[in-house]
């Protein structure tokens, strides 16, 4: 049994981590290899690309990506429309 919710339109990959009471919304993509800490809210249409570690309580809105080996540490919200890269 899993501890959090993924949107039934939702793409997880293998081998990802993701904490407990996370939520990952419509039409997100959480890609091979990252980790998701507890108490996340993933919103619609991101993508979340390998390797990246989101630690506790982080909150992405609608349309964001963030791009291979990127690392948020805990409690930070990302606003719609922006693209991170290394």
């Amino acid at each position: 049994m899993k501890d959090f919710f993924a949107h039934e339109t939702a793409v997880i990959d293998t081998d990802c981590t993701i904490g407990k009471d996370t939520k990952i919304w419509h039409f997100s993509h959480i890609m091979s290899h990252c980790v998701i800490g507890e108490g996340c809210n993933i919103g619609q249409n991101v993508v979340i690309s390998p390797k990246v570690i989101l630690g506790k309580n982080v909150k992405v809105q609608n349309m964001f990506l963030f791009t291979v080996g990127l690392f948020v540490k805990m409690m930070f919200f990302w606003v719609p429309l922006w693209f991170l890269q290394m």
